[in-house]
C-alpha cells in the first residue's frame, strides 16, 4: 500500500486514534483468548511463553501511545491491571495462574511505552505532512 493510498484509507476509515484504539482492543482480545483458553500441555519451547507475554503487552500499549502519548497515562496502567486479572482468572480455566508471568507483561508495557515515545514524533510528522496533501483522483 503506497503512502497516498494509506492516507486515503485512514481518511475513509476514521481518524488514526480510532484505528489505534480498535487495534489495541483486538490485541487485548487475542491476549485474553490465548491466555485464558485451557490447554493440556506444553505448546512452545521453554521461555517462549515469557517472550510472547512481553511482545503481546508491548504491542497492546504501543498502538495508542504512538498516536497520542497522553493516552499512556491510562493505557499503561490498564494493561498492567489486565495482566493481573488474567493471572487471577487463569486458575479457574484450567490454567496455572502464576504472578511470575506478570513481570514479562510489565517489561512488555515498558518496551511498548519506550517504542511509542521514540516513534511518536515520526507518526506526527507523517500525519502533518499528509494532512494537507490532496487526495488522489480516482
Amino acid at each position: 500500500m503506497s503512502g497516498d493510498a494509506m492516507v486515503s484509507f485512514i481518511k475513509r476509515s476514521g481518524n488514526l486514534q480510532n484505528i489505534a484504539l480498535f487495534t489495541a482492543l483486538c490485541i487485548a482480545v487475542v491476549i485474553a483468548v490465548t491466555t485464558l483458553t485451557p490447554w493440556a500441555g506444553k505448546l512452545a519451547p521453554q521461555g517462549a511463553d515469557k517472550l510472547l507475554h512481553t511482545a503481546g503487552f508491548a504491542l497492546l500499549v504501543m498502538h495508542m501511545l504512538m498516536v497520542r502519548l497522553k493516552s499512556g497515562l491510562v493505557m499503561a496502567p490498564l494493561a498492567l491491571v489486565f495482566s493481573s486479572a488474567i493471572e487471577r482468572i487463569q486458575r479457574y480455566v484450567n490454567r496455572f495462574g502464576d504472578f511470575s508471568e506478570f513481570w514479562p507483561d510489565f517489561v512488555g508495557v515498558l518496551i511498548g511505552v519506550t517504542l511509542a515515545i521514540l516513534l511518536n514524533p515520526f507518526i506526527k510528522q507523517y500525519a502533518a505532512r499528509n494532512k494537507s496533501a490532496p487526495e488522489s483522483k480516482k
